[in-house]
């Protein structure tokens, strides 16, 4: 049986997934079975939540991450709206079915690669 902790992200964590950030943010990481599986989140800019997320390339092929990411998804979107901030995020190109994805928990597609929470058209952040 797979065991799935979910927790504050670390900064060795977001290093260990390649990421950086300047801003506020909120971001998870994703263990399973012991393992760093990926960090998910969002950071405030402009006045917008915009969602993040990166995976390990092992953990996508498990079993079951699918449910787990769409678990994670759920959980920040909740957060974001109790934050009271409109959410935007971008579709990883090199993932495919990453646009599937958001729309399937309620993104919708403005423009290229970038999402819009709730059907809320959004400007293109800078």
């Amino acid at each position: 049986m797979s065991v799935v902790n979910i927790r504050p992200a670390t900064k060795a964590d977001l290093e260990a997934m390649n990421i950086r950030l300047q801003h506020t943010s909120v971001v998870n990481a994703v263990e399973w079975n012991g393992e760093l599986a990926g960090v998910t989140g969002y950071y405030l800019k402009n006045g917008y939540a915009v969602l993040i997320s990166n995976t390990v390339e092992q953990a996508r092929k498990r079993p079951g991450f699918g449910r787990l990411v769409l678990r994670c998804a759920r959980a920040l979107i909740e957060q974001a709206k109790q934050a009271g901030v409109p959410m935007i995020a971008a579709a990883d190109p090199e993932i495919e079915r990453s646009g599937e994805l958001l729309q399937h928990i309620g993104f919708r597609h403005e423009y290229k690669e970038t999402f819009s929470w709730r059907g809320q058209p959004q400007q293109q952040p800078s």
